[in-house]
């Protein structure tokens, strides 16, 4: 009985080095020709792939393993459920990437282009996205910790339900951008965009709006003359210093707000 587990067990052994020597070699060959795009390479360990370079892009990585990894040419790629632990992407090109359910610890996205991305339910800690654009990203349901984005382009982003805890928004471009019944704790909104940024139903516990104009930024719906459709109805409105402060934000004089009536 021991020998025929442990011929199975030699077995497997030699199997996953082949698979494992097989892959090498068709990174190697990928990263040789500088072309690997609409590859499959989804459910495997990646780790350490050197993939700078090399055009990615349509290829799959769905549920693989990519820390450690590089990679900067990987326009609409899945990497839904991957692992980009310490992944470098940075000044990557991920236009339209697939990013649902990742898991992006330690990752460096700094000035990365990630236009269009969907970020549905992922898990966002200790990274960093200063400069990017995810303009009209997507990051419903999505938890980011202890994360920086400096000076991101988030015009048009999508936030719904999202959990955010000590993000660096400084800077950040978020006009139009939909943060509706998102919790904001701890969130440095420091001289960031917040030209009709919709913050309706949000925990603001602790979000830093020191330096911000906030007067165009939407926290409530009330009736009122609707200059644009010249009627009375509802109206989307911002928040007066006392609102910010009831809701536990944090706010000075260098809090441009809604002025109280």
């Amino acid at each position: 009985m021991l020998s025929i587990r442990r011929k199975f067990l030699v077995g497997a052994f030699i199997a996953a080095q082949f698979a494992t020597n097989a892959f090498a070699a068709d990174i190697k060959a990928i990263k040789a020709s500088g072309e690997g795009e609409h590859s499959e390479l989804s459910n495997m360990k990646l780790v350490g792939a050197d993939l700078l370079d090399v055009k990615m892009d349509g290829s799959s990585f769905v549920n693989s393993d990519l820390t450690d990894a590089k990679i900067n040419d990987c326009g609409e790629c899945d990497f839904t459920g991957a692992n980009l632990t310490n992944t470098n992407m940075d000044k990557a090109s991920l236009d339209e990437a697939v990013m649902d359910r990742a898991k992006i610890n330690n990752a460096n996205m700094n000035k990365a282009y990630v236009h269009n991305a969907r970020f549905r339910n992922a898990v966002i800690t200790k990274s960093k996205l200063d400069r990017a654009d995810i303009s009209k990203g997507r990051f419903d349901n999505s938890m980011i910790s202890d994360t920086s984005m400096v000076g991101t382009k988030l015009k048009y982003a999508r936030f719904i339900s999202a959990t955010f805890s000590k993000v660096d928004l400084s800077y950040a471009d978020l006009s139009y951008a939909e943060m509706a019944g998102s919790k904001l704790e701890g969130v440095v909104f420091n001289n960031a965009i917040l030209d009709k940024t919709d913050f309706r139903g949000c925990n603001l516990t602790g979000a830093d709006f020191r330096g911000t104009d906030i007067s165009n930024a939407i926290f409530k719906v009330t009736d009122g003359y609707n200059i644009n459709t010249q009627r009375y109805g509802s109206i989307e409105v911002s928040a007066t210093y006392d609102e910010l402060v009831k809701l536990g934000a944090i706010v000075d004089s260098t809090t441009k707000c809604m002025p109280a009536k």
